[in-house]
């Protein structure tokens, strides 16, 4: 009888341990969870206003991924739209419906952001 009653005693003190070890686990992976969160959404940001800064600075370049009622990706990277400071090149059959380096000197320019 004392057997049984020890037994008892010592299931109900793993199984209070188990239980708590795992609500710590759950713990632990849900501050993990938040804290990656943090970290990708401040990567994003740097991205973005890298970004931002480059288009200010009018100095970047835009390869084409898709093109018209086309699905099919991309893969020739001599397709591509660059603005450098106050000229624009355009390259590729995408773009501008040739072989050659088209450039084109800006002279009026707008940004407008978005409204998504």
């Amino acid at each position: 009888m004392q057997f049984c009653f020890q037994v008892k005693i010592t299931f109900e003190i793993i199984k209070r341990t188990i239980l708590s070890l795992c609500l710590v686990t759950i713990a632990l992976l849900a501050t993990y969870g938040q804290n990656k969160k943090a970290e990708r959404d401040s990567i994003a940001l740097t991205k973005f206003e890298k970004a931002l800064a480059d288009i200010d600075a009018k100095d970047f370049a835009i390869i084409v991924d898709t093109y018209g009622n086309s699905y099919e990706t991309n893969t020739d990277i001599a397709n591509f739209l660059s603005y450098e400071k106050d000229f624009m090149l355009l390259q590729g059959q995408i773009i501008a419906k040739n072989g050659y380096t088209n450039k084109l000197e800006v002279i009026d320019s707008n940004q407008a952001t978005d409204k998504k």
